[in-house]
């Protein structure tokens, strides 16, 4: 699967757009940004919260899987449900991940990730 986005003209700080991220959480497909410039592999945390926690989305079983991503700012699950797996593998977490009281349906995937650049 793939979903080119371009945000011309979008304020959005998040090159990777909403709808790219929606159709891998419904198709359970891997979203690989390995290929893809720094740019292009950002995230911003506050969008991928909102995916994550967004009731009206489609999911399949097998969650969302982001390979490669760059999350410039804070992503706060903090009390947060989300009902799918969640895999965020070899990324980049320029802020804080904060994961307090958080219930996460299925496993919590952060194999290669760096926290903090660390």
């Amino acid at each position: 699967m793939a979903i080119v986005s371009h945000n011309a003209g979008s304020s959005d700080p998040s090159p990777v757009a909403r709808a790219e991220l929606a159709a891998h959480l419904a198709s359970g497909d891997p979203l690989d940004l390995r290929g893809r410039d720094e740019t292009s592999r950002t995230i911003a945390g506050s969008l991928l919260r909102a995916v994550l926690i967004d009731k009206g989305l489609a999911r399949d079983p097998r969650g969302l899987t982001i390979v490669g991503a760059r999350i410039p700012d804070e992503l706060d699950l903090s009390y947060c449900a989300v009902p799918a797996p969640m895999r965020l593998r070899s990324t980049d977490f320029q802020g804080v991940l904060t994961l307090a009281g958080a219930i996460i349906t299925g496993p919590l995937d952060l194999t290669e990730a760096e926290l903090n650049g660390k």
